[in-house]
């Protein structure tokens, strides 16, 4: 990192990582002019990484569905089928 005042190299004199936060303080001196900054720096995700990990996740939400779709349709079935054996028509209906 150059100097903002002399465009001089800065050199890191302290720096601590938060751990509740994905931040670097870090505390830097010129070593031309002996200006001091501080800077918090941040790691930031490649924009394909996180649409790759936003794909994935779509399609396992898309995956879930289905099998929630599915349970729900056996489950209408197997109750259709508990009210006709209570009704005694199997299914059927009486032809008058």
């Amino acid at each position: 990192m150059n100097c903002p005042a002399c465009s001089g190299t800065m050199a890191i004199i302290a720096n601590r990582s938060r751990k509740l936060q994905p931040v670097v303080w870090r505390r830097r001196r010129c070593v031309k002019c002996s200006k001091v900054l501080t800077t918090y720096e941040t790691i930031e995700a490649k924009a394909h990484e996180q649409d790759s990990a936003l794909a994935q996740l779509d399609a396992a939400v898309a995956t879930f569905m289905e099998v929630v779709d599915q349970v729900r349709w056996r489950l209408a079935v197997e109750q259709q089928v508990q009210v006709d054996e209570k009704e005694g028509t199997n299914g059927h209906q009486a032809i008058q």
